[in-house]
């Protein structure tokens, strides 16, 4: 059995709910810890909870065996035959683009509602720093972070005491910004959304061509820097 450490048992007990539900903290990956890059939304819109025996066979599924999660996720969309919303599709192509790299899909909210209005309020008036994602942050200590749409740029905003710009071209995106305990500051990107409804196909492309680019380098960068400090 996995002895987990006490700000991963901190985690694991805050995604259980008695009810409705499990809080889904980020999308299934087995190595979420030494994830380098994260994407961070507002709230995931699918909701966990009948798909599994119980809530340890859910979280295991999330944080060691990706794919039985995404069986249970394929098995659920298929049942209320829904697509993938283009907003899950582009974050797909951009993690496609970002390999090797480890990305961590999270959001503001770990709260699953295919609406912001429908995730309850103390979870909206919860301080940032109590936030999981907060706890995500430091814990992984990411090399790079990208937040996409308003409500997770002004959390950035608020959380580092940065002033992202959404709609300034990747390269020209230098905010830094250092987590507790890192030994190097992390670089910071915000976009206004994934959803493009209003841009050009052409324009999304590109701008997730060059999002993967400059994360690329933000992340090399980092790289490099442990390796000299640790000589």
């Amino acid at each position: 059995m996995t002895v987990l450490s006490r700000s991963e048992l901190w985690l694991k007990n805050r995604c259980y709910t008695e009810e409705g539900p499990y809080l889904f903290p980020f999308f299934p990956n087995s190595h979420w810890k030494e994830a380098n890059v994260f994407i961070i939304g507002l709230n995931p819109i699918d909701s966990f909870r009948e798909e599994f025996d119980s809530f340890e066979h859910y979280w295991q599924a999330l944080t060691q065996y990706p794919e039985e999660f995404e069986k249970a996720y394929r098995k659920k969309r298929l049942q209320r035959k829904e697509e993938r919303s283009r907003t899950r599709k582009r974050i797909l192509e951009l993690i496609r683009r970002l390999a090797p790299l480890n990305v961590l899909v999270t959001n503001i909210f770990a709260y699953p509602a295919v609406s912001p209005n429908l995730i309850p309020r103390q979870l909206k008036q919860e301080a940032d720093e109590e936030k999981i994602i907060s706890h995500l942050i430091t814990i992984c200590k990411p090399r790079v972070l990208l937040f996409h749409g308003r409500e997770a740029r002004l959390f950035a905003n608020r959380y580092f005491n940065v002033e992202l710009n959404a709609y300034a071209k990747p390269r020209q995106q230098q905010i830094t910004a250092i987590i507790p305990g890192a030994t190097r500051p992390s670089s910071l990107f915000a976009y206004h959304h994934f959803v493009g409804r209003v841009e050009p196909h052409s324009v999304m492309e590109e701008d997730l061509k060059e999002l993967a680019e400059q994360i690329h380098l933000r992340a090399s960068q980092h790289s490099v820097y442990q390796e000299i400090s640790s000589l």
